[in-house]
C-alpha cells in the first residue's frame, strides 16, 4: 500500500495508473453526514488479485487541482475501464458528466437472479463475505476524513475497500455469465423450455401471492390495533391523502360562467359514450391510439408438468 501525500508523488502515481487497461477505485468523502462533502481520499488498485502492495491511497483533500488531474487522466479516459462499487456516489466528486467506461459492481450484482447470488442485500461487506469469505469491518466508514493525519486504521480500511474489489468484481462476472442473458433473440428461444419453467413457476407464485397478500392484510390490521409503528424492521405508516372530484360537465358550466379558460383534459370514451355521440363522430377531433396486450393462459386440465 502507498500512502501519498506530496502532490508531485500524486501526480507521478496518477501517470502510473494510466498505464493500466483497468483500474479498481474507490473515495472517501470529508464531512460525510453534511451538505459539504468533498473528497478526501481517492483509492487505487491495479492488481486483479488484490495484491495490498498495488494500492494506492492518494490524499487529495483540498487539492482541487490533483482532482481535476485525476479526472482528466483516469475517469475521462475511456481507454481505461474503471470499476467502482455504487459508481453513483464517487461519481459525485470525480465529474460524472466526464466519466468513461464505468463499471459498477453494485449494479452487476443487482441485476443477477437471487438463484445465483442469495444475499439480503448488495452492499460490499455483504458480497464480500458472500463471494470471497472475507469480512469488511466498516467502522471507519463514517470517521472524520477531513482529519489529518489520518490513523492507521483508516488508512487500512481504505486500502481494504480496494484490495477485495477485484475479487468480488471478478466473482460476479463468472455469476453474470451464468446467469439467463438479457439480449436473447426471442425466435431462438426453446419454447417447450419457457412454457414448461413459466408454468411450474406460475403455481407457486400465485400461492406464494395469496398468502403474502393475507399476511400483509393481517399485519397491517395488527399494527393499527396495537399502535405498533415499528416491528422486526417493518414499518406502518398510515398517511392521508385528499382527492378533489367534479363532473365535467359542472366545470365547463363553471369556466364558462366566470370566463375562465376551458379545461384542456383528454377524455377516454367509452363504448356507451361513442354510441351516442355517433351522430357527431366526424366533427370531433377526436385523437386515436391502439393499445395492445399479450397475456398468457395456463391450460388447467393439463397434468403433464413435472414439479
Amino acid at each position: 500500500m502507498q500512502y501519498l501525500t506530496h502532490a508531485g508523488k500524486i501526480r507521478e502515481a496518477i501517470a502510473h495508473l494510466a498505464r493500466f487497461p483497468i483500474l479498481w477505485l474507490d473515495t472517501e468523502t470529508a464531512a460525510y453526514r453534511s451538505k459539504n462533502r468533498r473528497i478526501a481520499l481517492i483509492q487505487a488498485q491495479t492488481d486483479p488479485g488484490g495484491d495490498a502492495a498495488q494500492v494506492f491511497l492518494l490524499d487529495v483533500l483540498d487539492q482541487p487541482d490533483l482532482i481535476e488531474t485525476f479526472i482528466t487522466t483516469i475517469i475521462a479516459n475511456p481507454q481505461i475501464e474503471k470499476v467502482f462499487h455504487n459508481a453513483s456516489y464517487d461519481l459525485r466528486f470525480l465529474d460524472k458528466t466526464r466519466a468513461e467506461n464505468i463499471t459498477c459492481t453494485l449494479k452487476i450484482a443487482k441485476a443477477i437472479p437471487p438463484s445465483l447470488l442469495p444475499v439480503d442485500n448488495h452492499k460490499l461487506n455483504t458480497l464480500a463475505a458472500h463471494l470471497c469469505n472475507l469480512s469488511l469491518d466498516k467502522t471507519e466508514q463514517g470517521g472524520d476524513w477531513g482529519q489529518r493525519p489520518l490513523t492507521t486504521a483508516q488508512k487500512e480500511y481504505a486500502a481494504l475497500d480496494v484490495i477485495v474489489l477485484p475479487q468480488i468484481h471478478q466473482a460476479l462476472l463468472k455469476r453474470q455469465a451464468q446467469a439467463p442473458s438479457l439480449s436473447r433473440d426471442p425466435a431462438q428461444e426453446d419454447l417447450d423450455a419457457l412454457t414448461l419453467a413459466y408454468r411450474q413457476i406460475s403455481l407457486k407464485y400465485e400461492a406464494v401471492k395469496a398468502e403474502y397478500e393475507s399476511i400483509k392484510d393481517r399485519l397491517k390490521q395488527a399494527m393499527a390495533a396495537q399502535q405498533s409503528t415499528h416491528c422486526n424492521g417493518v414499518r406502518y405508516q398510515k398517511t392521508t391523502t385528499t382527492e378533489y372530484k367534479i363532473s365535467f360537465a359542472d366545470l365547463l358550466a363553471i369556466t364558462q360562467t366566470h370566463q375562465l379558460p376551458p379545461p384542456n383534459l383528454p377524455i377516454k370514451l367509452t363504448q356507451e359514450w361513442q354510441k351516442s355521440l355517433k351522430p357527431v363522430w366526424d366533427l370531433l377531433p377526436i385523437e386515436e391510439s391502439l393499445r395492445e396486450s399479450i397475456s398468457l393462459k395456463i391450460a388447467k386440465d393439463e397434468e403433464d408438468v413435472p414439479f
